[in-house]
């Protein structure tokens, strides 16, 4: 700062000093402030604006609003700053430079979930993920799946700049068909050793065998069991991942078996009349034939067993040579089989020489029921040549047979027989007398034929216990 003296008359009378001072222009407090802004992620930037304060209109002061680069959601926010122009004015002035935050807000998407039904194949099955925009990362939960079954799947877009609501679904993964393979069965006879059916699934699983009509099935083993038709029937019943497969069946024929029926043994042979003649039979074939072998013989007498018996008894009350042939009926399984005749003979079983029991030759008819034993003997029994002696109880302990055992005389002491037998077999060979004679304490009589008895239970050694029976056969003495 100077200064100027007045009047300028006067001042040549001075020796003046003159000063200066410092005038000073202090700066102007000025600011600039940016104002916040935003976008939606992939949107242009708007304009930036703010707010100047504190500058002289004069000096034109304009600011140029800028941000800090980026364009994510997850940058944000980004600095907003201001540059003042022009340069020249702006040393007059204290400025407060403000910044704001520029915020990059998530664009909204959209996620969809298709492809949801699938058919069970034994590779992973997922849905059709799609976003929009395109390409979006996701993640997505319950999925993928291999097994057949119902899931609840859900989508949700993970790029951080965008928001969406989860897409959510059920994934079905339908079970898969399924078809057997299993060919045609070869025709059996009865017998045929059992076999194996092979059968095979496209699942893969294994297929099980059931059996109708004449089998049985265990596993895949077939045992035929009778004459007929058999139906094997293969199924495969599916499981968690596969329907299960229409049933195949297969019909066979099982046709009848031959056997072969044999005469093993006829025991005793030769056999004695109203002795019991067991014969051995076998039947053999395919399989175990069943049912019933009748053995006949050429004298008309037969027996008939099972062929599991393998044997039957004949009694024959006739002597002589006949033939004896095995005969299988046969059943719905085997065909019947006849044996080859086989050779038999029968001879009369001969009274035993320390004894007999004895009938009236009267009472010597076959099918008559006779009392051979007991203390009314001579009442029970007649005689052609004349009564009996009254105390003659019917055994005659002393036999005088002829050469063939028949014919010939008998003799018994009188009153009760000396040692009858304590029992008696159910067929016995007694004499037929028709006469008898007392001579002192001694009863004798002839030998005209021999009978054989079947014998009634209740007999016993002492008189007052009757032995009877039925004439089956009567031989008469040459």
């Amino acid at each position: 700062i100077s200064a100027t003296l007045a009047p300028a008359g006067v001042l040549a009378n001075y020796t003046i000093t003159y000063n200066t001072a410092s005038f000073t222009i202090n700066r102007m407090a000025a600011s600039v402030t940016p104002n916040a802004a935003s976008k939606l992620y992939g949107a242009v930037d708007p304009a930036l604006t703010g707010t100047l304060s504190g500058f002289l209109p004069s000096d034109g002061v304009t600011a140029t609003y800028t941000r800090t680069p980026g364009e994510t959601v997850a940058g944000s926010p980004y600095t907003i700053s201001a540059a003042l122009s022009p340069a020249g004015v702006l040393g007059n002035y204290n400025i407060t430079y403000s910044t704001a935050n520029f915020t990059i807000n998530q664009a909204a998407a959209t996620i969809a979930l298709t492809n949801l039904t699938h058919t069970y194949d034994a590779t992973a099955k997922s849905p059709t993920v799609t976003t929009t925009p395109n390409g979006l990362s996701y993640t997505l939960t319950g999925a993928p799946q291999i097994n057949a079954g119902s899931y609840a799947v859900s989508a949700t877009i993970t790029n951080p700049n965008y928001t969406s609501t989860p897409a959510n679904g059920t994934l079905l993964i339908a079970k898969a068909d399924q078809t057997i393979a299993f060919g045609a069965l070869a025709n059996k006879s009865y017998g045929d050793p059992a076999f194996a059916v092979n059968a095979v699934a496209t699942s893969g699983l294994a297929v099980s065998f059931s059996a109708s009509g004449v089998c049985t099935v265990a596993g895949n083993v077939v045992t035929v069991t009778a004459l007929g038709n058999c139906t094997i029937t293969a199924s495969q019943a599916g499981n968690a991942n596969y329907n299960a497969a229409a049933p195949v069946p297969q019909t066979f024929a099982v046709t009848k078996a031959a056997t072969v029926t044999t005469i093993t043994a006829d025991t005793p042979d030769p056999s004695l009349t109203g002795q019991v003649v067991t014969v051995t039979y076998a039947v053999t074939g395919n399989g175990a034939p069943a049912g019933s072998v009748t053995v006949t013989a050429s004298s008309g007498e037969s027996c008939t067993a099972t062929v599991t018996a393998g044997n039957c008894t004949i009694v024959f009350y006739t002597i002589g040579a006949r033939t004896l042939t095995a005969a299988y009926a046969g059943n719905t399984n085997n065909n019947a089989s006849s044996s080859t005749a086989a050779a038999h003979t029968v001879n009369i079983a001969p009274p035993a020489a320390n004894g007999a029991f004895v009938i009236g030759d009267v009472n010597a008819v076959i099918g008559r029921t006779v009392t051979f034993w007991g203390s009314q003997w001579e009442k029970q029994n007649s005689l052609s040549g004349g009564a009996s002696p009254a105390n003659f109880k019917g055994f005659a302990e002393a036999v005088a047979a002829g050469a063939s055992g028949c014919s010939g005389t008998w003799q018994s002491g009188g009153g009760n027989s000396t040692n009858p037998p304590a029992t008696v077999p159910g067929y016995v060979t007694m004499l037929v007398t028709s006469s008898a004679t007392k001579s002192g304490n001694a009863i004798s009589g002839n030998i005209r034929k021999l009978v054989v008895v079947k014998t009634n239970p209740g007999y016993g050694p002492d008189p007052s216990m009757p032995g009877t029976g039925t004439v089956v056969s009567v031989t008469t003495c040459p």
